[in-house]
Parts: C-alpha cells; structure tokens; sequence
C-alpha cells in the first residue's frame, strides 16, 4: 500500500468538514491486488465499528433468498468494509462519556450515600478539565474507575469499585478483560446497582452520550448536541470515561465477546458515501 501511495497521486480527494482529508487510490492491477490477498490470508479481522451495517447485510441477504439462492457472485453476498492496522499511528480511539438524567431522587449528597458500599471516591475539584485529568491520572485506585461531576453543585470525584472484580459473580462466563472495561462497570455497577435502584425508583435512567468535555458541558449548560438524552432531558450527573485501550477490544474479541454498548469511538471517520456497494 505505501509503495502504491508513494507512487503516484491519489485517484480522488475530499475535505470534510472535521478538517480530514481523504485521499484515494483505487487499485486495479491484478497483481497488486494478489498481493494485497496475499498479504491478509489468515489475518483475523476485529468489527470494532459497524457490526450492525454487518447484520443489516446477512439480513439482506437472507430477505433475498427467500426467493431463491443467489449465485456465489451476487453483490449481496459481500459487505464493504474498511480495513485499518490496529498498529496506524494516525488510529483514535476517542471516549464514550455518558450523561445521565431525569433521576427523580437524585442529588450529589444521594448518590454518595448511595454509593456507600459500592464505590470508593476521591474528590477533585477544578471542574470537568481537572477531572478529565484526575482520570487518567489516579491509577492508585486501579482499573476500572470513572469520574462523576454533578451539574447542579460542580461537585466531582474519580470512583472505582470497592470490591476487586465487581462483575465476576453477575457474569462469571464474561472473560476479565471485559469485567474491567470501563463501560462495563458504568453500565452494570454506576447504573444498574446504584442509580436506577436507589436513586430512581427502580426505573430506567436516560443517557446522552457524549465524545469530548465541552460537549458533556454543552449538554450540561441544557444544550442538545445530538448525542443522546433528546427534547425535555435534564442532565444531572456526568461519568467521565477513559478511551477503551485497543488491547482491550482485543482481548475481549479473542474471548468471543461483543463490547458493551459505546464502548469505542474511532477517529478519523471515513466520510459516508465516497463507496457505494450496487446490488442492482
């Protein structure tokens, strides 16, 4: 591929509006295009984005051949797909911060009462910024661990679970690499021990899922920013998340495990519809 890049222009560019440019050339030589075959046979390939365009394609197919079967060659029978090293220096991995709300006993001094047994929290202030930092930083309190910042008094803290390896007993066949994740522990420990039982009568909490610390403001300040949490939704609580490690996803692959919901957030995106697939 670099020496195909390295060798002429590329065929055709595009600017979007995230100030990435994409670049494309498209390979036609069928030897090139032999040894790039050749060069993948027996690689694994992990779905980290997408597995429900890759659902919506076998589902296609299936509708299709309701009919009849379709020959080895029909377009249906192929799903496109974009390739990237696990190893690209130029590969994100941007995190999933979530916002919840609409929590009818929910207030900062609740939560920590709440959280009595569950979690272990060390307060930081300086606002969501220093508490980005706080993060990453506190590695003491090992892994997982969030950060929480109420909207309402700016009161924050980094937590992790008080009890190694809070999630063996409720999902004992999940391997240890996903049991540490994260999202994993928000969602089944912050959400489902804590919020949704003693600080929201048992009922489900909303979310709004935000990428970066001004958009979790954003969305604090009562602005819609398209992540999430919609018309009426009233921001309370904010957990502010670490990037999922790429060892992680595959860890969690190799195991025969699908992520949590949110789990990653790749960047830079390819644009939307610079490919199209004609099943015609």
């Amino acid at each position: 591929m670099a020496r195909i890049c390295a060798a002429r222009e590329p065929d055709v560019t595009a600017d979007t509006d995230d100030g990435v440019r994409h670049e494309v050339w498209a390979l036609e030589d069928a030897a090139d295009i032999a040894a790039y075959q050749q060069a993948l046979a027996g690689e694994d390939i992990f779905i980290a984005d997408g597995h429900h365009r890759y659902n919506t394609a076998l589902n296609y197919l299936r509708g299709l051949e309701v009919h009849g079967a379709l020959p080895d060659g029909h377009p249906a029978r192929r799903c496109m797909m974009v390739l990237v090293s696990m190893s690209d220096p130029g590969l994100a991995i941007w995190p999933t911060h979530r916002v919840l709300g609409g929590m009818r006993d929910y207030s900062w001094d609740a939560l920590v009462r709440a959280a009595d047994g569950h979690l272990k929290m060390e307060s930081v202030t300086g606002g969501l910024p220093e508490l980005e930092r706080a993060v990453h930083q506190l590695s003491l309190l090992g892994d997982p661990r969030i950060g929480l910042f109420d909207f309402a008094t700016g009161n924050a803290a980094v937590v992790a679970p008080r009890e190694a390896d809070p999630l063996a007993a409720q999902f004992p066949d999940k391997c240890k690499a996903w049991r540490e994740l994260d999202v994993a522990f928000v969602q089944h420990v912050l959400v489902e021990r804590i919020a949704q039982p003693l600080l929201n009568g048992k009922q489900p909490v909303k979310w709004a899922f935000p990428h970066t610390i001004a958009e979790v403001a954003e969305i604090g300040a009562g602005n819609e920013k398209g992540s999430g949490g919609g018309r009426g939704f009233v921001p309370q609580l904010a957990a502010i998340l670490r990037p999922t490690p790429l060892e992680s996803v595959k860890a969690v692959s190799r195991a025969g495990e699908l992520m949590p919901q949110k789990s990653t957030f790749f960047y830079p995106k390819l644009a939307t519809g610079l490919f199209i697939n004609d099943l015609a």
